[in-house]
């Protein structure tokens, strides 16, 4: 699947209630992405125009979209290279999200990310950093390369897109408690939809034009709530932004390792 696109209706309040977080500032257009089977599930947001979609490749919503502000994105930014230290930025959302800290899973070494077979990515990365990676982690190697080749020969998109971990921002958005109800059930799902719809009023309805647009073998249910998570994020006002580590720090292609998410009061 190439490119696949849906404009929601003109919404009047900008998708946002007006005593929300979420507003926007600068116009332009604002991307939540997550990962999906297909390729990048997106919202996308400038004004009361409102689209959402799938690509194949995270370049392709420089060709979509002209006058892109921010693109919020599921995915581990800034990799080491060698050593067994993990990201700041990892240890600190696992921190934050105790006792649900293991679904921040451990980043892998930039090599990991060119081996052609489990096997291999764990044979490179027991030989630089002395550990092991789970499957989970080498099943998105590819989105994890995808997004890291693009900053690499465009440096000028590194102050545009950013990372951010879905179930970090759920948890500010729940007072800081990390929710207890896994994103696949239905309880949780629900869960997480009523606390977007707080801060992003047309989120139902994103929702379920997203489910009928596109088959659950193509886009997973909760793959549409963390691109909305992601548009949060995007969308709220730079004094409520909150990234960890505050003091970010960056890999050796100068690219930041930072999970940015938004709080709400």
């Amino acid at each position: 699947m190439a490119q696949c696109q849906t404009n929601v209706r003109d919404i009047d309040d900008n998708m946002s209630n007006p005593s929300s977080a979420v507003k926007v500032e600068k116009q332009g257009w604002r991307l939540g992405v997550d990962g999906c089977k297909a390729g990048w599930f997106y919202i996308a947001s400038s004004g009361s125009d409102v689209r959402f979609g799938i690509v194949s490749y995270a370049a392709q919503l420089l060709e979509i979209f002209d006058d892109i502000v921010e693109i919020i994105i599921d995915i581990p930014i800034g990799l080491h290279d060698i050593g067994a230290q993990a990201r700041g930025c990892d240890l600190l959302a696992r921190k934050a999200l105790k006792p649900r800290g293991s679904t921040v899973f451990p980043a892998p070494v930039r090599p990991c990310l060119y081996a052609k077979t489990y096997r291999e990515a764990c044979d490179i990365s027991e030989r630089l950093t002395g550990k092991k990676l789970s499957q989970q982690a080498f099943h998105i190697f590819g989105k994890i390369r995808d997004v890291d080749e693009l900053l690499q020969q465009r440096p000028e998109l590194r102050g545009i897109v950013r990372e951010a971990h879905p179930e970090l921002g759920f948890c500010m958005l729940n007072s800081n408690l990390p929710l207890l109800t896994k994103k696949k059930t239905a309880e949780g799902l629900e869960e997480r939809l009523k606390l977007i719809e707080m801060h992003l009023s047309a989120a139902r309805e994103i929702y379920n034009n997203a489910l009928a647009k596109f088959p659950r073998k193509v886009l997973a249910r909760d793959d549409i709530l963390d691109a909305m998570m992601c548009l949060c994020i995007a969308q709220a006002y730079p004094d409520r932004r909150r990234a960890l580590p505050e003091l970010h720090t960056a890999d050796a292609f100068s690219i930041k390792m930072a999970m940015h998410f938004f709080t709400p009061s």
